[in-house]
């Protein structure tokens, strides 16, 4: 007897781990971007910190590949410390030219990284948006500034799309061979109502069905947000705020990824990293007895031995 309805999925993509993967969105990426990165696999995840709307993280992605300078109208300056309009609260500095820098760095980085990553995979949140009321500016956060200083607004579907489209073009003239993996995430935002939520969610998935229609080739659909909520609709699957997904649930979509992505030959390679992590993050007791010394020379001949053969690990 079956307890659950298992979503399909398959896919013609074929991952290696040694492939470069970019994360960029929503906090789901942190989540997964955290597991790849663990494992060793070459991964760099939201530069610009968690964005949770497309068209934040859609123009932040063109401000790199554009070479948009920062200015002063990108610029926070609240409680002695300097934010960007355009970033995460994560990103500021004590002062606007140390922000300037960072951001500067990060995002010759990310063009690197973009030229020559596989994949990049983003994740979206809601389709709720903020604008400054002065400027008519995309915020990407309100840095917990005063609501009256915003309109917020529902982006339509059409709109995504529309904005993808040009980033898209943008984004393969500086790597043609780029493949995107789109993913809606399975975190409710709930403060955006219960209905306007699921509203929410079905705005992203109509625009993630059409950018996979424009773009069959390069754009591809993994299913995160149906796995949640029709594999692992109890709420043991959810962390203690019974809203973001729970450790256990955060697995098992990676499994899924997994399945769906890599062959075989690659999945062996990963129980190969995860088994050398455990052993990494093995707790020894005593660090001087015989036992400790045998099980520190065996994990670094494990380890060089996995690195021999798959040099690209991170581990």
């Amino acid at each position: 007897m079956k307890f659950f309805t298992k979503v399909p999925f398959t896919s013609d993509i074929r991952m290696k781990c040694s492939d470069l993967f970019l994360l960029s969105g929503s906090c789901f990426t942190e989540n997964i971007g955290t597991i790849m990165q663990k494992l060793g696999l070459r991964v760099e995840f939201n530069p610009h910190g968690i964005l949770f709307n497309p068209l934040s993280v859609a123009l932040s992605i063109e401000n790199v590949i554009k070479k948009v300078a920062h200015n002063q109208d990108d610029i926070l300056n609240y409680n002695g410390i300097s934010f960007s309009w355009v970033h995460h609260t994560s990103v500021h500095a004590e002062n606007e030219d140390e922000l300037v820098r960072r951001i500067d760095k990060e995002k010759n980085q990310f063009l690197l990284n973009l030229s020559n990553a596989n994949y990049m995979i983003i994740s979206w949140g809601t389709a709720f948006y903020y604008r400054l009321k002065e400027s008519g500016r995309v915020v990407a956060n309100c840095h917990k500034q005063p609501a009256a200083l915003f309109n917020k607004i529902f982006a339509q579907p059409h709109e995504i799309v529309d904005s993808y489209i040009r980033l898209v073009q943008n984004v393969l003239e500086v790597n043609p061979g780029l493949r995107i993996i789109l993913t809606i995430s399975p975190v409710r935002h709930i403060r955006d109502g219960f209905v306007e939520n699921q509203q929410s969610k079905a705005a992203l998935i109509l625009a993630a069905k059409s950018l996979c229609e424009a773009f069959p080739k390069t754009i591809s659909y993994f299913p995160a947000f149906e796995i949640v909520m029709d594999e692992l609709r109890d709420y043991r699957f959810y962390a203690e705020d019974m809203i973001h997904p729970g450790e256990v649930a955060v697995k098992y979509i990676w499994e899924r990824y997994v399945e769906g992505y890599f062959d075989e030959y690659q999945q062996e390679i990963l129980k190969e990293a995860e088994a050398i992590v455990r052993m990494k993050n093995h707790r020894i007791v005593f660090s001087g007895s015989e036992n400790a010394v045998k099980f520190e020379d065996q994990k670094q001949k494990m380890i060089a031995d996995f690195k021999a053969r798959n040099p690209t690990f991170r581990l």
